[in-house]
């Protein structure tokens, strides 16, 4: 197939008459601005194309840069889930006493129901409360949230600082 001219005169979109006073007025066009005209035209047009591909490009190394820290996301939530997970599924510390903190967002008190030990436990640094990812915890269903020993404290931090809701690690 030849150019664009050809392709729509065998499609019908235009006429014989229409498709020479088309070519007629682009060669006028190029005669008024010469060669260098010509030129310059056809640099701005290359120009334009790098420019289009570059934003592609751009577009797309953030895209991947984007999806790469979505994984990487994913991933520690997973391991802070497996980390947590023996102490989310056994909740020997439960109780009637309800021990207050403050949620992830800062903004909100919420509060587990713990035993009088664990609360203990809690207050000497025994203990730290944990938001387990992947779900969404509320006060009136606390199982978002769980308890885990002193020593489990810095391997949860090197995952997610943010996943310790409480622990008071100078205890009195």
């Amino acid at each position: 197939m030849g150019d664009l001219k050809d392709q729509l005169l065998k499609s019908g979109l235009i006429s014989e008459a229409r498709a020479k006073k088309l070519a007629h007025s682009e060669t006028s066009r190029r005669k008024k601005l010469g060669k260098a005209g010509v030129s310059r035209e056809r640099d701005l047009a290359v120009d334009a194309r790098r420019a289009r591909e570059e934003a592609r490009r751009r577009a797309d190394r953030q895209r991947a840069a984007r999806d790469r820290s979505e994984e990487e996301i994913a991933e520690e939530r997973n391991r802070l889930r497996q980390i947590l997970q023996p102490f989310f599924a056994s909740k020997p510390w439960r109780g009637r006493r309800r021990f207050h903190f403050v949620a992830r967002d800062g903004k909100k008190i919420l509060f587990l129901e713990v035993s009088d030990d664990a609360s203990k436990k809690l207050e000497r640094g025994e203990f730290a409360i944990c938001e387990i990812p992947n779900l969404t915890p509320s006060a009136a269903s606390p199982e978002g949230w769980t308890l885990v020993p002193r020593e489990k404290v810095s391997t949860i931090r090197e995952v997610d600082p943010d996943a310790i809701l409480f622990f008071n690690s100078a205890p009195r």
